[in-house]
């Protein structure tokens, strides 16, 4: 990742992070961005969550946000000439990473 993309996938995160402020309890808690991922010709942003309970509930909130998301990016990057069309994704990385700890303390 060139260091351009990281930093506007910094700049997205921090919106997203935001924007994930408004889930409400009754649909996830404890909601959080893991992390985001740019293209390289910084057309798409996929943006990765998780949450202790409702992960999906909070990925279908957000996605139906995405235009809200796109309008604070176009604020915040008005130097790009494209702003990132947004994804919103459960991060499944980390229920894969529990397991596998899980994996390796019963081998010990």
């Amino acid at each position: 990742m060139s260091r351009r993309t990281e930093q506007i996938s910094g700049i997205i995160r921090r919106i997203a992070a935001l924007r994930v402020l408004e889930v409400p309890p009754n649909v996830a808690s404890v909601v959080n961005v893991t992390r985001v991922d740019v293209s390289p010709d910084l057309q798409y942003a996929d943006i990765f969550i998780t949450a202790l309970k409702g992960a999906e509930e909070a990925a279908g909130f957000l996605n139906r946000k995405r235009s809200a998301i796109r309008h604070d990016l176009g604020k915040e990057l008005r130097s790009l000439h494209t702003i990132p069309a947004v994804r919103i994704h459960v991060d499944k990385r980390s229920e894969e990473l529990s397991r596998l700890d899980e994996l390796l303390d019963k081998l010990k």
